[in-house]
């Protein structure tokens, strides 16, 4: 750690010499995770050297979120600082008074001036100039200085206040939360403030699978930790116009996707909570979304769920009016299916060559497909569950999420299974001769 002056010759040249031309020293002391700009007057009394005015912590580029250099983020806070340094240094001046109609004393307000009437660039720029110095001045006799001037939640600010003590810290005390705010029953304060918004339409009366009934809860599961009070309070733009906000809550930290996180300056993870293998839990879900048991989908539904995006997809608004599954029953092979659809497809003007997206997602599949070039679809399943039900692994592809492939077919191969998994066998109807 040690102490010093930034040279005149950094990044932060202009805004630091205005703040040294009114003050008798601006320091910058560097620690470990934040530089403490030290903003003091010397005090010329026995007693005591300095009047210090303010202290501040500044991140490094690393030690909040925000993804500008340290140098940058110092910068900002001396910026903001030559706004309003005189409310600072001079926080009792008498403000300019201009005597009322009705005999009161009000506070008196330059008026911006009139909006030119020509379209040359330097006259709007010279009115855009004085609109900023009359706005500013009226600021400096209306409010004080910390009514104008906010570091907590600042892009530039380090913040180590830690609150993480009043966060859940065992699976147990995390359930117990998670049971509240499904309920609605809320008996915990650091959910007091919270507006509940359930999604039990997404699981209500549905039958699921064990983790795919965890998986939706997990997905739609996101509520806010630890609520605190902000005061009334003004923010000033960079065009010196005044928002005025009421009181209102704040929270410290969020759950999301199954975890704990901070506000978006902190990059500290506040731990991690899996659920999926409390069976008391997923009885009380089961109990609570009244969703009837189901197994889980296994390799070939999941496929055949998802050849029938792919087509679907591919037919586009003409998908119902094909029925390709009703369809590819009247050929006699997968290559007759194939030449029927790209020739129903040419003759709507269908371009079935482009596009893609997510396929048929379910206990533990992720699926996608897309169109480009003869089409493909890639299934893959969580490795983890995938050995829980006992299906194959070995040998089978692993990618880089850790995920088990599980079909990977292109072209050819797609119209092939559509066929082995759809074609049914039976004796054509009349209609189908007639066609």
């Amino acid at each position: 750690m040690y102490c010093c002056t930034v040279k005149k010759e950094t990044a932060t040249n202009k805004y630091l010499e205005t703040l040294e031309n009114n003050f008798d020293e601006v320091l910058i002391t560097k620690k470990e995770k934040y530089q403490l700009l030290t903003i003091r007057d010397k005090a010329n009394k026995t007693n005591y050297d300095w009047i210090v005015w303010l202290q501040l912590k500044v991140a490094y580029d690393k030690t909040n979120s925000c993804m500008k250099t340290s140098d940058e983020k110092l910068e900002g806070v001396l910026k903001a600082l030559c706004d309003w340094w005189p409310l600072l240094k001079n926080p009792n001046d008498s403000k300019p008074k201009q005597l009322s109609l009705f005999g009161d004393d009000e506070e008196f307000e330059e008026e911006e001036p009139p909006a030119p009437t020509g379209g040359e660039d330097n006259r709007w720029a010279k009115y855009y100039r004085e609109c900023d110095r009359i706005r500013k001045a009226n600021i400096l006799k209306k409010y004080s200085f910390f009514e104008v001037f906010h570091d907590v939640g600042e892009w530039w600010h380090y913040d180590d206040t830690d609150f993480s003590h009043m966060l859940p810290k065992t699976q147990e005390e995390m359930k117990a939360l998670i049971k509240e705010f499904i309920s609605g029953e809320i008996k915990s304060k650091i959910l007091q403030y919270n507006k509940i918004e359930k999604e039990k339409g997404c699981l209500k009366d549905i039958p699921l699978s064990d983790y795919e009934l965890y998986q939706r809860t997990v997905r739609w599961l996101s509520f806010d930790l630890v609520p605190f009070r902000k005061y009334a309070n003004i923010s000033i733009d960079n065009g010196y116009h005044v928002h005025e906000y009421e009181e209102r809550y704040f929270h410290k930290f969020h759950f999301r996707g199954g975890k704990i996180e901070g506000s978006s300056w902190d990059n500290k993870r506040y731990g991690r909570f899996d659920l999926r293998k409390d069976k008391e839990f997923i009885s009380w879900l089961r109990e609570f979304y009244a969703a009837p048991y189901k197994e889980s989908l296994s390799d070939i539904e999941v496929l055949k769920k998802n050849i029938d995006v792919f087509f679907c997809s591919t037919l586009w608004h003409k998908a119902d009016e094909y029925q390709w599954q009703e369809r590819i029953n009247r050929f006699e092979n997968w290559k007759q299916f194939k030449s029927d659809l790209n020739s129903f497809l040419k003759e709507n003007n269908i371009d079935g060559s482009n596009g893609g997206g997510s396929g048929y997602s379910v206990d533990g599949y992720d699926a996608w497909y897309n169109k480009w070039k003869k089409g493909n679809i890639k299934i893959s399943q969580d490795k983890e569950y995938r050995a829980e039900l006992g299906r194959q692994t070995e040998e089978l592809e692993i990618d880089d999420y850790d995920r088990v492939v599980v079909f990977d077919i292109s072209g050819d191969e797609i119209y092939k299974k559509a066929y082995e998994l759809f074609y049914t066998s039976k004796t054509p109807s009349l209609f189908d001769l007639v066609a």
